[in-house]
Formats: structure tokens, sequence, C-alpha cells
């Protein structure tokens, strides 16, 4: 059975690409392969365009990468404009901590940038 999904480092980001919709089970499982590859606090997510989690599951995810992964830290997605909307109302219901920070980008340039320099 084909993977899913890929990850890799480069230049200290852990890059996390998935070739299909995941459930936020299968995050939760790449999450837990991923921190084994060392404490890297930039990662960079790419999820396909119809993948749009609903906050709930967004919420369950990202609290459990919190408890995974060293902080502070910063994870950038690429992801769709469903997603992003998602995204921003579970930061309205479950505020980021100002060690953690999570942003969806359409660009990957600037997601890098995002990641590396701030803003």
């Amino acid at each position: 059975m084909e993977q899913a999904y890929s990850l890799d480092i480069r230049d200290g980001i852990l890059y996390l690409i998935f070739q299909k919709k995941p459930t936020a089970a299968e995050v939760r499982r790449v999450i837990d392969q991923a921190q084994t590859l060392g404490k890297i606090r930039m990662r960079l997510w790419f999820f396909p365009d119809n993948c749009a989690f609903t906050v709930e599951e967004l919420i369950e995810i990202t609290d459990y990468g919190k408890k995974v992964w060293t902080l502070p830290s910063r994870a950038a997605v690429i992801g769709s404009t469903k997603f992003k909307e998602n995204l921003n109302q579970m930061q309205v219901v479950n505020p980021e901590k100002n060690d953690f920070k999570t942003r969806v980008f359409q660009r990957e340039e600037d997601a890098i940038n995002w990641l590396k320099y701030g803003g």
C-alpha cells in the first residue's frame, strides 16, 4: 500500500506533505512519527485542496501537537481557504499561547519566510 504522506527536513524545517486528505487520527500518527526525527521547531504542512478539518478536529490536532513537540514552535500550513477559515475559528475558541504559532498560507515561499523570520 502506498504511503499517503511524506516527511522531509530541509534547512531546519520539517516538511509534512499529504498526498490525499487525511483523517485527524492519521495526522496524529504522522505527528508521532515526525517527532522521532528530532526537536524541530519549524514545521511546514501541505494538505490537499479538499482538506478542511472541522474546528473540533483542528483543536484535537493542535492540542496533540503541543503535547508532543518542544515549544516554542511554529507551524505553517499550505491549505485551502476553508482550512484557513476553520483555523481562524479554532483560534478564537482555543487561543494560541505565545510559544506556539500556526498560520495558513497560499504560497510556500510566504510560509517559509514566516517560519524563519516571524511576522
